[in-house]
């Protein structure tokens, strides 16, 4: 957890169990010791979170962007890298129809050639869209400098209603990458 203020690190201590009573014990320790934040930054981890509850008097307890970030950094680079290899299976398949058609059978693998190509259109468009969304999340919406409030509000809420509009075209990453992003407060 981060004093946001100060940026001051606390609980930074290596211990058994990451549970409610081991948050809760060592917040009680800290608060006994002067620590008495008015706000402060935490992941989203649920046992953080119930430990805190109550111990930390009226301290406002925010999520991180860290998360969310890493999150949707790490969906874009995972597109990328499948539509690398929806770029690879259609340059093979381009290769092999070559070949096939020296020996007058080029039209042998031509269904399955322009599925590859449909399927390499689709795979780059959407690794670029996210990338896009990921790199403005970062760079614009998260970001110290930028625009005001209203404005990262408005680009948010446009970059989540863009990932449920792709979540479709890959859900099992695209769907819990697009709820672990926070909502600038």
């Amino acid at each position: 957890m981060r004093d946001v203020q100060s940026t001051y690190c606390y609980l930074l201590s290596e211990e058994d169990r990451c549970d409610e009573t081991t948050w809760g014990v060592r917040l009680l320790d800290l608060a006994d010791q002067g620590l008495h934040p008015d706000y402060t930054v935490a992941d989203g981890g649920l046992a953080l979170r119930a430990g805190a509850s109550g111990r930390l008097g009226e301290c406002s307890l925010s999520r991180d962007v860290f998360h969310g970030e890493r999150d949707l950094g790490n969906l874009a680079f995972y597109l990328e890298h499948r539509a690398s290899g929806c770029t690879s299976v259609r340059q093979k398949l381009e290769h092999q129809m070559e070949r096939q058609k020296r020996h007058g059978r080029g039209n042998r693998l031509s269904k399955r050639l322009a599925v590859a190509r449909q399927a390499e259109l689709q795979a780059v468009a959407l690794a670029g869209d996210i990338r896009l969304l990921a790199d403005w999340v970062k760079e614009d919406i998260l970001s110290l400098a930028g625009p005001g409030l209203a404005t990262r509000r408005e680009l948010f809420d446009f970059v989540v209603q863009e990932l449920a509009q792709r979540e479709k075209l890959c859900p099992h990453r695209i769907g819990p990458r697009a709820a672990g992003v926070g909502r600038p407060a």
